[in-house]
C-alpha cells in the first residue's frame, strides 16, 4: 500500500476514479517495467524486503521444526473439555 500512496503521490497512476487508479496501480504493479521503476525510485526497498522475507521463512522453517517435535505434548492440551 506504501507504494500505491507514493506512486499516487508523484501522480504516476491513471484514471477518473479511485477504483480506476488502484486497479490501474494493481494491474501495472505485475510487470518488470513497474518493478524497474521502484528499483529506481527506492534502490533499498529491495534488499531491505529480501532481508524479511528471509527472515520470515527462516523463523516459519523454525516454528514447523519445533511444532513437530513438540507436537504429542501440545495437541491434547488443545482439546480441553470445560
Amino acid at each position: 500500500m506504501t507504494l500505491f500512496f507514493a506512486f499516487k503521490k508523484e501522480d504516476l497512476l491513471k484514471g477518473n476514479s479511485s477504483e480506476e487508479r488502484y486497479n490501474y496501480f494493481d494491474n501495472c504493479s505485475s510487470t518488470e517495467e513497474f518493478f524497474n521503476l521502484v528499483d529506481k525510485m527506492y534502490p533499498l526497498l529491495k534488499p531491505g524486503l529480501d532481508r524479511i522475507l528471509k527472515k520470515h521463512i527462516i523463523n516459519y522453517n523454525n516454528l514447523k521444526m519445533r511444532a513437530e517435535k513438540d507436537k504429542t505434548d501440545f495437541i491434547p492440551s488443545l482439546f480441553i473439555i470445560l
